[in-house]
């Protein structure tokens, strides 16, 4: 059971993103917390939400909205 769990969940979550998406979106995210503290309110806290939004997906290299809209950017194929 726990072996047919793993692999639905690997096929659901495989890689979408390309390496240089990734790293723009790294860059994106930390500019993002950066520029969070400049701020205060709501802005301050889209911005940091936003920023661990982009990091999480650059490390993880899955997208979720790239899976819901089709998309990929990764070069690997599909299993």
């Amino acid at each position: 059971m726990n072996k047919l769990m793993s692999e639905m969940m690997s096929e659901m979550m495989s890689r979408n993103e390309s390496n240089p998406d990734r790293i723009v979106r790294a860059v994106l995210g930390v500019l993002l917390a950066i520029g969070s503290f400049s701020l205060t309110g709501v802005a301050s806290i889209f911005m940091a939400v936003s920023s661990a939004v982009m990091v999480v997906t650059a490390v993880v290299g899955f997208c979720p909205l790239y899976r819901v809209l089709g998309i990929t950017t990764s070069r690997l194929p599909d299993h």
